[in-house]
């Protein structure tokens, strides 16, 4: 089970997209914040150190890679990028920034919701049951 408190930065220039993850998200009973662009993200992280970065690659301002490089260097945080580009989108991203097979997850848009689930699933922390 995953902690009902964990809070879910979601970064995403598009309004809708943005809406749709947040109330996704929070019927899931995720706490979210939202960025809609890089440098907001970034500010947002600063502030609120969120459990999660779910954060589009392509955003006005400050791009999903800079931003995420900037919010590594703020607090330790899984990430999970998205991209419409696809594998070679991802191919691209990693050539751009070799360290972030390390640390970044990636999903490719039109986001698969069971799969996004799976992916958070994997990187938030588990709590265990309260003992009854």
């Amino acid at each position: 089970m995953i902690s009902e408190s964990s809070t879910i930065l979601v970064a995403e220039d598009h309004d809708d997209s943005r809406e749709f993850l947040r109330l996704f998200l929070e019927g899931e009973g995720f706490n979210v914040i939202e960025a809609e662009n890089g440098a907001e993200a970034v500010k947002l992280a600063r502030q609120e150190c969120p459990d999660l970065v779910l954060m589009d690659l392509h955003m006005p301002e400050l791009d999903g890679v800079a931003a995420l490089n900037q919010i590594r260097s703020l607090c330790d945080v899984p990430i999970l990028a998205m991209s419409g580009d696809g594998q070679r989108g991802m191919e691209l991203f990693l050539s751009i920034d070799e360290s972030a097979a390390g640390y970044i997850h990636y999903l490719t848009k039109p986001l698969n919701l069971n799969e996004l689930m799976e992916q958070i699933n994997m990187l938030l922390p588990v709590m265990e049951p309260a003992a009854a």
